[in-house]
């Protein structure tokens, strides 16, 4: 997740779950927090979901990118179908990894929280900062509340996600 096209050190940053129905294949994605809420079909298309734009474009014979609405809290990323994690144990090597590894990017940029609903946008938590953001807002977001404390941060988390 992130700039595009991704660096050759970088690629692999994300890994999708491609299901397989019949003839058609289906990105399942449950880790996008403030992207689609339904599994989206392996094809080149532009669709939208409760006012967020989104799109998938093949760049080359097995890879795509996946463009996230201006407001996502990520651009996009791309992923390549050549290379995929064969069992469990492969796919829990990568995600320790970027959860416990001190060169991962995951591990010093803060708690994320995030909530879609759809009739309110997407209620997100990164760092101190609690903010309501969807398209058809006047400004595409607002600031609902800053932590300036533990105790704070932990009655936003309580108040808002639990």
């Amino acid at each position: 997740v992130g700039e595009s096209p991704l660096a050759p050190e970088k690629w692999g940053n994300h890994i999708v779950l491609l299901v397989h129905l019949g003839e058609r294949r289906f990105v399942s994605d449950v880790g996008l927090g403030d992207g689609p809420l339904r599994p989206f079909e392996l094809r080149e298309h532009a669709w939208e979901e409760d006012g967020y734009a989104f799109r998938l474009e093949a760049t080359g014979a097995s890879t795509w990118h996946f463009t996230h609405h201006p407001l996502g809290s990520f651009r996009g990323f791309d992923f390549c179908l050549s290379s995929s994690a064969t069992s469990a144990r492969e796919f829990g090597e990568y995600h320790a990894f970027y959860w416990s590894h001190p060169d991962s990017p995951y591990r010093v940029s803060g708690p994320v929280l995030q909530r879609v609903t759809p009739e309110r946008g997407v209620l997100t938590l990164r760092c101190c900062t609690l903010r309501r953001v969807h398209p058809g807002f006047p400004a595409g977001s607002t600031t609902i509340a800053v932590a300036t404390s533990a105790d704070e941060w932990l009655g936003l988390v309580g108040g808002h996600f639990f």
